[in-house]
């Protein structure tokens, strides 16, 4: 995840989704994983990101806030949406997980290309 660039993949995709991958990479990895969504990105496209929240946590990956996914899309996405999952959806989760408060999140990638790698 954190060297998308090097895979020689076109630009173009629409549609990104990372399931708790990037919340427990450390912060120079999240960097890198974000500039290559933002490189693969097309214009207008979605990433779906899901990230329990931010916090300190023995086993569980530290997370993430809206302000730390705003500071790592370098001004390449905006925020759509956040939305914690209700409780049907974590109900049949691990107490310790559902403590972590898995939140979704919704970003669209804006047009202007030249953030994309910055």
């Amino acid at each position: 995840m954190t060297e998308l660039g090097r895979l020689g993949l076109e630009p173009g995709y629409t549609l990104l989704y990372d399931f708790g991958c990037i919340h427990g990479l450390p912060d120079p990895a999240r960097r890198g994983v974000f500039a290559g969504l933002s490189a693969l990105a097309a214009p207008g496209a979605t990433l779906l990101l899901m990230a329990f929240r931010r916090g300190r946590r023995f086993i569980l990956p530290r997370g993430m806030d809206q302000e730390e996914i705003a500071r790592l899309s370098n001004d390449a996405w905006e925020l759509v949406q956040a939305e914690p999952s209700g409780r049907a959806e974590i109900a049949d989760m691990p107490p310790r997980l559902r403590r972590a408060g898995p939140t979704m999140y919704r970003l669209r990638r804006k047009n202007n290309r030249a953030t994309a790698g910055s």
